[in-house]
């Protein structure tokens, strides 16, 4: 019987593990399924879909849903009430806006 080299073993299980690297890197940039950011609009939007600051926004009557973005959220629902009027409430990663900041968010209406 053969006896393998301890350093031929450890390059086997190294290549062996070597894609359980990415897939526990990648879970959690998988984990987020459903939209981050919420909006409620006062009145309803005729367009489906709009793009705000590069920004993806889907719409549907008086509600507008995104992905996450770089820009903080009070900015991001800033521009996005500047694009289509005031909002009844905006949420981020699940967290709505308490009312002093949904009224500094709508008093961006220009």
């Amino acid at each position: 019987m053969t006896r393998i080299a301890p350093t031929i073993l450890y390059f086997i299980i190294a290549i062996l593990a070597f894609p359980l690297t990415f897939a526990m890197t990648a879970g959690p940039a998988l984990a987020q399924t459903g939209p981050y950011y919420r909006a409620e609009l006062t009145q309803p939007v005729a367009a489906k879909q709009i793009v705000e600051k590069g920004l993806l926004w889907s719409c549907s009557t008086q509600t507008c849903l995104a992905g996450e973005s770089n820009s903080r959220d009070t900015i991001v629902c800033s521009a996005l009430v500047r694009k289509l009027g005031p909002v009844n409430a905006f949420s981020a990663n699940g967290k709505y806006f308490d009312e002093k900041k949904l009224a500094d968010c709508n008093s961006r209406v220009s």
